[in-house]
């Protein structure tokens, strides 16, 4: 079984990272998606160290099923802290981090 915890990863809401910002807050939105990608490198890591191990590689391809839920939820977190700032893209995506 896997040993990262998939709780809540691919669904948006707040209280999937456990952090104490309502859902419109640009800040908590950008400390979502750095917890999210943070539970991608993790589950990554696991795909990685099963697939090394051999045998059946039904659980590490879960692992990077639940990784790319993870990436999702990160990027929809971002989208909605950088909607909240009217930023698009380029050199202002540097005025969200906190």
């Amino acid at each position: 079984m896997s040993s990262v915890s998939n709780h809540g990863v691919a669904s948006a809401s707040h209280a999937d990272t456990d952090l104490p910002y309502p859902d419109d807050d640009v800040h908590g939105n950008v400390m979502r998606a750095r917890v999210n990608l943070r539970k991608a490198v993790a589950l990554f890591a696991e795909a990685k160290a099963l697939l090394l191990r051999g045998g059946d590689h039904t659980e590490a391809i879960a692992a990077m099923g639940r990784a790319s839920d993870a990436i999702g939820s990160s990027s929809y977190f971002l989208s909605v802290a950088m909607s909240k700032q009217g930023v698009g893209s380029g050199p202002n995506l540097r005025n969200l981090t906190p």
